[in-house]
């Protein structure tokens, strides 16, 4: 993080966000439970993220899918753009689609270099 701080390396924490959309039942301060009308079934919106360490910017995708390797690399593209001939870094959790082989394959190839903490370790 210091290397990162000092401008030397750039370092990317990297992770998602699954928002489900539909009806849920909840309490918010009422004694009777109020539901609101949503569409069929349940819906998915995925963000998927990398944020710079020292720089305080954000790479992401989106979908209304699933997160697969393909919207791991999607960021990873972006960044090898924006921060050409740079060392970057990316701290990824233990998600199979961030520690999945084309993930993995496609960092080194690239120049990033993918870092994954310890099992449980807090995110």
């Amino acid at each position: 993080m210091s290397r990162a701080k000092k401008g030397e390396i750039r370092l990317f924490f990297a992770g998602a966000s699954h928002f489900a959309t539909g009806g849920f039942a909840g309490h918010a301060r009422s004694d009777a439970r109020r539901f609101v009308k949503t569409a069929r079934g349940r819906g998915r919106y995925n963000v998927l993220g990398a944020a710079d360490f020292a720089g305080k910017k954000v790479a992401a995708a989106a979908n209304d899918g699933y997160i697969t390797a393909l919207q791991v690399i999607m960021p990873m593209k972006a960044l090898l753009i924006t921060y050409k001939n740079q060392t970057i870094k990316i701290v990824l959790d233990s998600a199979g689609y961030q520690q999945c082989k084309t993930v993995k394959d496609f960092a080194p190839l690239h120049g990033i270099e993918l870092l994954f903490p310890p099992a449980y370790s807090p995110d």
